[in-house]
């Protein structure tokens, strides 16, 4: 085709120079063979060029058609490939979102079940600890107790034979906020206040004691000779008779025949005392001797050296003296003469 167009070219050129020639050539006579020969050969040269660009201008569109084919193709390609992986994830997400959803519920729904069980479990362990920790908390205050217990009485009865009353008195007291029913105590405490001559408070203490053993004859005693110091007449009557039996049976009639001798020379009445004493210094054997044993007489002393000086207070001390064993028999009857 583009030789066609070539020769035409040429034809016209050479039939119609007037139509193709500006009009100074056409007035100008023809030119020789060598120019038209340079002429046609230019002419050639320029038809081919022409071709040229033609075959690259074809051979560029043809790339590019199959350029863009194939980059149709392969996106066609890329695009389908992409929407199967689109839809094979989504298919995978779907059904491990199921999967997940289902055993990932069930799964809560299980700890949150689980957790509730263990939360129970461990609130009662807690509960089971604290108990345990107060029972054994407990156990160790009440060891803690009874070794400072026995500690105390331990050294409240030590110094209560050492003579020391005060400080017995301080650690009995101290060992009853312990234990409030301790008898060993109680009976320290009535003692150490007797013998330090608080005598309303022994009979006080000395009542504790009875409460928790009614037939202890030593502080039954020792409550019949309070109230005979405290000169309560009526009131150690009525014990006396009540616990006549115990009394005598541990010091014999001896003992009640001292304390009625004393009680009413506590109140200056020396008389009464005399009346009292006389039959049981005649029964008497002769001399000296410890008429109430091992009984001890320092309450009374202490009472008798706090009365004012009389005759009855100096009969007082030779009283205490006869039973005790420091004064004979006739040095006692000589004074009940007198």
């Amino acid at each position: 085709m583009l030789k066609i167009v070539a020769l035409v070219l040429l034809i016209s050129s050479v039939v119609a120079p007037s139509a193709a020639l500006p009009q100074a050539s056409r007035d100008a006579p023809f030119r020789p063979n060598e120019d038209i020969r340079l002429d046609i050969s230019q002419l050639k040269r320029d038809a081919k060029a022409i071709t040229d660009d033609i075959a690259v201008l074809r051979r560029d569109q043809i790339n590019y058609r199959v350029e863009k084919d194939l980059l149709k193709e392969a996106y066609a390609s890329n695009l389908q490939s992409i929407n199967i992986t689109i839809t094979i994830v989504l298919a995978v997400i779907t059904v491990m979102g199921t999967i997940l959803g289902y055993f990932g519920l069930k799964g809560l729904n299980d700890l949150k079940a689980e957790y509730a069980k263990e939360l129970d479990l461990l609130k009662t362990l807690k509960t089971k600890v604290e108990s345990e920790f107060g029972q054994v908390m407990e156990k160790l205050k009440t060891q803690d107790r009874r070794l400072k217990l026995v500690e105390l009485r331990d050294k409240a009865v030590q110094h209560f034979s050492n003579r020391n009353y005060y400080e017995a008195l301080e650690l009995a007291n101290a060992a009853l906020e312990l234990k409030q029913g301790d008898e060993t105590m109680l009976k320290i405490r009535a003692g150490s206040l007797g013998k330090m001559g608080n005598v309303a408070g022994m009979i006080e203490a000395s009542k504790k004691v009875l409460e928790l053993k009614p037939d202890d004859v030593q502080t039954i005693g020792n409550y019949a000779e309070a109230l005979a110091i405290a000169n309560r007449v009526p009131e150690f009557k009525a014990w006396y008779e009540e616990k006549k039996a115990a009394i005598e049976s541990e010091y014999s009639a001896a003992l009640g025949v001292f304390l009625k001798s004393l009680m009413p020379l506590m109140n200056g009445d020396l008389a009464t005392a005399k009346t009292v004493l006389a039959p049981f210094v005649e029964a008497c054997p002769a001399g000296a001797a410890a008429r109430l044993g091992a009984w001890g007489f320092e309450e009374s002393k202490l009472a008798v050296s706090r009365l004012p000086q009389s005759p009855s207070t100096a009969f007082a001390r030779s009283l205490i003296q006869f039973f005790q064993g420091a004064l004979p028999k006739e040095a006692m009857q000589a004074l009940l003469a007198a």
